[in-house]
């Protein structure tokens, strides 16, 4: 007994001592430093202690960080002494989440202000124009000592000690291009900003509907794009193709993906929203204030009726009983080529043909096989029939096609009664079984 509490006893130093080691194993092992490795300027590179099982937020203290191990960051203080900043590191063990944190100090040297401003000020965008003009607004300017200018057009890199001001440049050709402004200080260190320039001519759009387009919808219509709409705009300029036909698509090209023939699909009828006709609309915007706007009407869209019709009482009678036969279709909308405007007037044909069985014979008692409604009819023999309902927009010069929905019926005969006896003769008391035979 005396062994087996000495034995639990040193189980229990074992964890005691275990839960007041391994912590500190632990942490030992997430503990960070990392080096700091300065350029001549302002360009400073960080390398951590640890290795790569490690998650690391930097953080660098001019409100900038990054997750990545090993990180390079530029820091910019516009003047010609020195700048220093904290650096705090914090890193995550990725098994034991283990986390420590290293804060440390950097100083730098700061960076002239390479500013510039479009003279006037528009923004580095020019509609029809291929001059731009320049003037440096650097705040450094006492002690910058050489400013250079790159037009990004290849042509020669404008230098001068002198700060430019109300520098013109002349582009050869409409487009985007970049220009890089670049600033050499007293203390050796040079900075650069960037600024994209448009030259943009007005932009033009032209658009014509393909020949033979449908008109039934749901109808894909083809556009044709005019070679001066491909050939002509700058390249900034972005093209939108949208329609008034209730649609919230609009697509958007560049001058690069805009295709040859561009395609719309109409799914309603211009009738059925009680529009005169719809209208393609091809926008073309760049950098000049207003847009190009081609468009393409009347367009006439027509929708063809849903054919549909009900049978009563039922679709299976004897001969010579009623059967009513009443159209229940969905009108459509199409432009009226008689009378113009819109309409959905349709027109219906009915008949009646044999499916299995004798040609049918039949009387109408209402209607006929024009009414729009519907017809009565009996039938003087069985056998199974169908029933076709052509319906047919009625001045729609054909646009869409009729819709045509074919129903059966079963005329069944009359029935007639017979029976037979197990027998005819006997005796009283006598017991007779009839039989059904009809």
């Amino acid at each position: 007994m005396k062994n087996l509490l000495r034995q639990r006893s040193g189980l229990a130093l074992v964890f005691v001592l275990w839960g007041i080691v391994f912590p500190n194993i632990l942490k030992s092992q997430c503990v960070t430093d990392f080096t700091i490795t300065p350029s001549p300027c302002n360009l400073v590179s960080f390398t951590p202690t640890l290795g790569t099982n490690y998650t690391y937020s930097w953080l660098f203290g001019d409100g900038d960080t990054s997750h990545t191990v090993s990180p390079e960051h530029l820091y910019v203080s516009y003047g010609n002494g020195n700048a220093t900043y904290t650096i705090t590191l914090i890193v995550v063990d990725s098994v034991t989440m283990c986390t420590d944190t290293t804060v440390k100090t950097v100083t730098v040297k700061q960076v002239p202000d390479p500013s510039i401003i479009d003279v006037p000020a528009k923004d580095f965008v020019r509609c029809d124009v291929k001059t731009i003009v320049l003037s440096s607004t650097s705040t450094t300017a006492p002690t910058n000592t050489n400013y250079t200018i790159n037009w990004g057009d290849g042509t020669p890199v404008y230098s001068s000690m002198s700060p430019p001001a109300n520098l013109s440049h002349t582009y050869s050709d409409f487009g985007v291009y970049t220009i890089v402004s670049t600033v050499t200080g007293a203390n050796g260190c040079q900075h650069s900003v960037s600024h994209q320039l448009i030259l943009a001519a007005t932009p033009y759009a032209g658009v014509t509907i393909q020949p033979g387009a449908p008109k039934c919808a749901p109808a894909n219509i083809g556009f044709i794009v005019s070679p001066q709409t491909l050939n002509l705009n700058t390249p900034d300029t972005k093209f939108f193709v949208y329609s008034n036909d209730g649609s919230s698509v609009i697509d958007s090209y560049t001058v690069a993906t805009l295709p040859p023939i561009i395609y719309h699909n109409f799914t309603i009828s211009n009738c059925g929203i009680n529009l005169p006709f719809f209208t393609l609309f091809l926008e073309a915007k760049n950098g000049c204030p207003l847009p190009a706007v081609a468009t393409v009407n009347p367009i006439l869209i027509d929708t063809p009726p849903e054919g549909d019709f009900e049978i009563s009482p039922k679709d299976t009678n004897c001969v010579n009983e009623l059967f009513e036969f009443t159209n229940t279709s969905s009108l459509g909308n199409y432009n009226d080529v008689v009378d113009g405007g819109c309409d959905s007037v349709a027109s219906a044909q009915w008949s009646i043909f044999p499916i299995s069985g004798p040609i049918p014979m039949y009387t109408i008692t209402s209607g006929s096989l024009t009414d729009y409604n519907g017809f009565s009819a009996t039938f003087q023999n069985d056998g199974i029939f169908g029933i076709r309902l052509v319906l047919d927009s009625r001045d729609d010069n054909g646009t869409c096609s009729p819709d045509t929905i074919v129903k059966s019926i079963c005329v069944m005969p009359d029935p007639v009664s017979s029976y037979t006896l197990n027998t005819h003769f006997g005796c009283a008391p006598m017991t007779v079984t009839p039989m059904n035979t009809s």
